[in-house]
């Protein structure tokens, strides 16, 4: 105890301020002193509280009084101060409102003298002005006022101008020597045009206006001012010498400056002489002036003070009496207080025992002598709970939840219940008296050692740290500890309390992981964003995942589609040291595909191996993860039009180091990835799209050639280098005849083939400046530059025909075709290129028209025929829309009974204006518009009616032969428009024959044969018209449902004299029977072709021989004649 005392007295500070000698000495007096002097403070507090706020109180109130009056007195003075102004302007509207309209000077002074009362209001008299300015007329006359010029006045400009009243500046007089004021109003015509203004001049010192201001009795004490703010002027004063002075200036009187600004009422400031003073002021409405009053402050609160010093005086008297009669009192009470105290100090001195002291008086000093002797009752009742409470104390520490622990001189000298549970001991003898720093983690053990000393240099309170010791197991745990520093018996130590954080701690480092992981993905889209290559890409993402988010390791990889279906690394990032390529990742279901990485991409999910060490499925990678530091990996798909097509793999040095909430933010980097890899695709596929798309507008796209629009770019080019040169262009516009019937026969891919093949041929006739391009399906257009001989161009296109003669091997075909071209030139047959190309194609037509396989340069009269053409084809349409076609019939006979066995129905155009078009002219226009598939179901369907017709007529029934075109046949739903033409008719099906030429039979076999079948079901005959002309294989007859075979007309019209024709005719008809087929032969124009015919057994004929092709009524009288 006597320690303690001796640190208690030294803490107390020797500072010797007043305050703190005060302090001591009060403490230092005794009871009844102390209590006198509190009472008689708080006493003299109240009275002098009370004397404050009642003179407090009372200075408001006289304060307000005196303002009260003060601008009640200005008021008065400014309320007759606007009514004398008011009477004045009155009196000169009332002058005006009367003022004849005859303003002659006569009648006015006369009018004028009528108010001769206003002498006293105007001293200086009354003035009518014109509205030119000068003075009309004026009562009293002044000498020299009459005709002076008073329009640059104020009051004058004033009036006219706002058509109101107006009051002017006051100035002093030039003939009263006083100040004045002049007042002005208008006068109006009877429209309310001003015509004249009427002014007065009042004296502004007169004794019924602002003379009485001046008079000693008016302010007293103080001053009254009249102030017109607008003029910046003193108007009228009690002050002497002030009227017609200008006013404080701003800020030289801040009260003046308030009414200036609109406040009306009472205030105290000081004026432009640092007096200060209670003002008051108040406006005059009529003219704007302010009423303002003074009275200095020493004067106004004069009463006030004196009163103030009586109050005080009596309250200091109350004090010194009330200080001697309370000390008085004290002493009486506190008599008992100090016998009770000498004994107290007795018994705490040893000097007497401690026993129960007497009470006198059962008031407070008796009520306080009782209760010392109830504290000397209970000591030992509360040295008996002092047990008992360490008892309950120790039982606290040992049940807390935290670890608590005593450690003197670096050792354990206590430890409870929870300290024993986090160090791992299993009882207290492992801990007490053991070194605290060998529990102490080594990275922390420096500051273990330092914590001593700084506690004892800081004893005044618990410091709060983070550590991390180590458990009987040698396992780690991360603690927050707080430590109190005391003596114990002599001895420095401390009082530690210690709760494990290890799970916060874990808490944190996820929450930086995922933190990490956050500003990972921020700057993987950042360069997801300005991504403009996709290796780029990926070398960018590997490197911030390993960079920013901490990781060991992280490659892409693609997967392949080969037979082993390996994983294809694309980038690679971190410490690797040769680990992708020495292991076999594979996304096969096999031991290689048994990894994160191959189930990621065999799934479609994420895949996460928390431990390369406890993970079983990862046994085959083990040992070199280990080897390079990794711990866990991670496998995220990147997947992109619902198909994944690679992974993100991610290594780190940590095991259990994915939490799920960092995998999610990893999920979403790998989607982004996936997002931005595919839009650099599709701009990679996007710009080679625009790269084809540029090239093909100006090529074809099956040969490459130019196409017309290159070719006119061409042209224009050549033109300006011939032009220079003196030379021409020539233009060949070529056709590849009988290429339709290539593509309909052998397909569009053996088309194909033909159109490149030649275009490798045509390539060899033409030279390095020259042109070819293809301008449509079969046609080309040839540009030879530089042209100086047309007959150079003449041999060029000999050349082309020469070339293209030459068969052509594609596939199992042999192939024969020519070229029909046109030429014309430049400038001789058209000066820009449209031109130019129209005549090349009217030329081309000729070529056509000669027999094909053959050239032509144009001639102008090729116009006349090109036009024909077209008029043809114009008409060929209407025809169709009109209906002008008809049905001739050439009949077909038996050969060997000579009957009629069938008819063949042949179209024939009947133009209103030409009469019949022979077929030769519009079937084959027909077929290339494709008209021809309208004018074949319209055949189709009269022949079926004619023929149901003449059955019904009672004609011996007769086989209907119908041709069908190819495109009818290809382009058309032929079965239901066959099926369709029976129905509508009620023709029986086989009295209907349907003549097919080779082309049609050989488009797709396949298709053909299913067409064929379903014609067949139908009940028609199927017949093979010009058979041995086409590109067909004898073996195709085996498989097609035919019934006849027609021999072509070019065979039988040199039978006599050619043996070749002869002999073909002869296998034809041999063929035929060998199939069992029926065998026609048509052109038949001679008796010999006919014995012919029926010497070979064929079976049918037609031909002019038996009769031509005959209108619907000449075949009815033929065949009765012939039936």
């Amino acid at each position: 105890m006597g320690q303690q005392k001796s640190m208690f007295y030294k803490k107390i500070p020797t500072d010797s301020s007043l305050p703190l000698r005060l302090r001591t000495l009060f403490q230092s007096l005794s009871l009844k002193t102390k209590l006198s002097v509190l009472t008689i403070c708080l006493f003299a507090a109240f009275i002098w509280l009370l004397v404050y706020l009642s003179v407090t109180v009372l200075k408001t109130q006289f304060e307000q009084v005196l303002f009260d009056q003060q601008f009640s007195a200005t008021r008065r003075i400014a309320a007759d101060l606007d009514g004398k102004l008011n009477e004045r302007i009155e009196s000169l509207i009332r002058v005006a409102d009367k003022l004849p309209a005859d303003q002659s000077e006569q009648v006015l002074d006369t009018y004028l003298k009528q108010f001769d009362a206003l002498h006293v209001m105007f001293p200086a008299g009354i003035t009518v002005i014109g509205l030119d300015g000068k003075a009309i007329a004026d009562y009293p006359v002044a000498p020299g006022r009459r005709g002076m010029y008073f329009g640059d006045r104020d009051y004058f400009l004033k009036t006219v101008s706002t058509r109101r009243p107006y009051i002017d500046k006051p100035l002093m007089g030039r003939a009263l020597k006083r100040p004045v004021l002049a007042i002005a109003v208008p006068v109006f015509d009877g429209a309310g045009a001003v015509r004249a203004v009427v002014s007065g001049i009042t004296d502004l010192t007169a004794p019924n206006f602002l003379g009485v201001i001046a008079q000693p009795s008016m302010a007293g004490k103080g001053n009254v001012f009249v102030i017109a703010p607008r003029d910046n002027l003193i108007v009228a004063a009690s002050e002497p010498g002030r009227a017609l002075a200008a006013p404080a200036p701003r800020g030289g009187n801040p009260m003046y400056d308030r009414f200036v600004d609109g406040f009306e009422g009472s205030g105290v400031g000081t004026n432009s002489r640092d007096i200060s003073k209670l003002f008051s002021g108040k406006r005059v409405p009529t003219s704007d002036w302010i009423v303002m009053l003074s009275l200095p402050t020493e004067i106004a609160y004069g009463p006030l003070k004196a009163m103030q010093h009586y109050v005080y005086v009596a309250a200091a008297v109350m004090t010194l009496l009330a200080f001697l009669l309370i000390r008085r009192i004290a002493r009486g009470v506190l008599a008992p207080l100090d016998a009770a105290g000498a004994a107290m100090r007795a018994m705490t001195g040893g000097q007497a025992p401690l026993l129960p002291l007497p009470v006198a008086h059962d008031d407070e000093v008796g009520q306080l002598i009782g209760n010392f002797n109830l504290l000397v009752e209970d000591r030992h009742r509360h040295e008996e709970a002092l047990s008992a409470s360490e008892r309950r104390l120790r039982t606290l520490i040992e049940s807390a939840p935290d670890a608590i622990f005593l450690q003197s001189q670096g050792r354990f000298t206590y430890v409870n219940s929870a300290a024993m549970r986090l160090f791992g001991a299993q009882d207290k003898a492992q801990l007490v008296g053991k070194s605290v720093v060998d529990r102490v983690h080594p990275e922390y053990r420096h500051a273990g050692e330092d914590m001593p000393l700084e506690l004892n240099g800081a004893p005044a309170g618990a410091h709060s740290r983070e550590a991390r010791y180590l458990r009987f197991d040698n396992s780690a745990v991360d603690v927050e500890f707080s430590a109190v520093p005391f003596r114990l018996d002599d001895e420095d130590g401390a009082l530690v309390f210690a709760r494990d954080i290890s799970e916060r701690k874990r808490a944190e480092q996820t929450q930086e992981k995922l933190n990490r992981a956050l500003r990972l993905l921020s700057e993987c889209n950042m360069t997801l964003v300005h991504a403009q290559r996709e290796q780029s890409l990926l070398d960018e993402i590997c490197r911030l995942v390993v960079a920013r988010g901490g990781y060991r390791m992280a490659w892409v990889g693609y997967a392949e589609d080969d037979p082993d279906k390996t994983v294809r690394p694309m980038s690679r990032f971190g410490f690797d040291d040769g680990y992708i390529d020495s292991v076999h990742i594979s996304w096969a279901e096999n031991e290689n595909g048994n990894g994160v990485t191959g189930k990621a991409i065999r799934s479609g999910k994420t895949q996460i191996n928390q431990n390369f060490l406890g993970n079983p499925a990862m046994a085959q990678w083990r040992e070199a993860a280990l080897q390079r530091g990794y711990q866990a990996s991670i496998a995220l798909p990147l997947i992109a039009e619902q198909r994944t097509f690679g992974t993100l793999a991610i290594y780190s040095a940590d095991p259990d180091s994915f939490a799920e909430d960092e995998v999610r933010l990893l999920e979403e980097l790998a989607t982004d990835l996936a997002f931005g890899i595919s839009m650099l695709r599709m701009r990679v596929q996007r710009a080679a799209a625009e790269e084809k798309l540029a090239f093909l507008s100006h090529h074809d796209p099956l040969t490459h050639l130019p196409n017309r629009v290159l070719l006119r770019d061409r042209f224009d080019r050549a033109v300006v280098g011939a032009t220079r040169a003196r030379a021409g262009v020539a233009m060949l516009f070529l056709d590849l005849d009988n290429f339709k019937r290539v593509n309909d026969s052998l397909g569009h891919d053996v088309g194909d083939q033909l159109l490149l093949r030649m275009v490798d041929r045509l390539r060899t006739c033409i030279g390095d400046n020259d042109t070819i391009s293809r301008h449509g399906g079969d046609e080309f257009v040839i540009l030879l530059a530089d042209v100086t001989d047309p007959a150079a161009v003449g041999r060029t296109a000999q050349t082309i025909l020469e070339v293209a003669a030459e068969p052509f091997e594609i596939g199992e075909h042999v192939i024969t075709t020519s070229f029909s071209i046109g030429i014309s030139l430049y400038p001789s047959d058209g000066g820009d290129f449209d031109t130019l190309l129209k005549h090349a194609d009217v030329a081309l037509y000729h070529s056509k028209d000669s027999g094909r396989d053959t050239y032509h340069f144009f001639a102008n009269t090729m116009n006349v025929d090109a036009l024909a053409r077209m008029q043809l084809h114009s008409n060929l349409r209407k025809a169709v829309k009109n209906g002008e076609f008809l049905l001739h019939y050439q009949p077909q006979i038996d050969i060997a009974s000579g009957r009629i066995a069938g008819a063949e129905a042949l179209v024939r155009w009947q133009r209103p204006d030409e009469g019949l078009v022979a077929p030769g002219r519009f079937i084959p226009l027909a077929e290339e518009t494709g008209l021809i598939v309208q004018i074949g179901e319209w055949v189709l369907n009269e022949a079926c009616r004619q023929a149901k017709a003449w059955m019904d007529g009672g004609m011996p029934s007769l086989v209907m032969a119908v041709n069908l075109s190819a495109q009818q046949f290809k382009r058309g739903d032929i079965v239901s428009t066959v099926a369709r033409a029976l129905e509508q008719s009620g023709l029986p099906a086989g009295f209907l024959e349907l003549e097919l030429t080779e082309s049609i039979l050989l488009q797709d076999t396949g298709e053909v044969m299913e067409t064929l079948h379903s014609l067949k079901k139908l009940g028609v005959h199927l017949s093979i018209d010009d058979f041995g002309t086409g590109y067909s294989s004898l073996s195709y007859l085996k498989r097609l449902a035919v019934d006849k075979l027609k021999i072509d007309q070019s065979f039988v019209r040199d039978l006599a004299e050619d043996a070749d024709d002869a002999a073909i005719v002869k296998a034809v008809i041999q063929l035929g029977h060998a199939l069992q087929l029926s065998v026609i032969a048509e052109g038949v124009e001679t008796e010999d072709q006919l014995a012919f015919l029926q010497k070979y057994g064929c079976d049918q004929a037609q031909g002019y021989l038996i009769a031509r092709a005959l209108p619907a009524g000449e075949f009815v009288g033929f065949a009765g004649r012939n039936g």
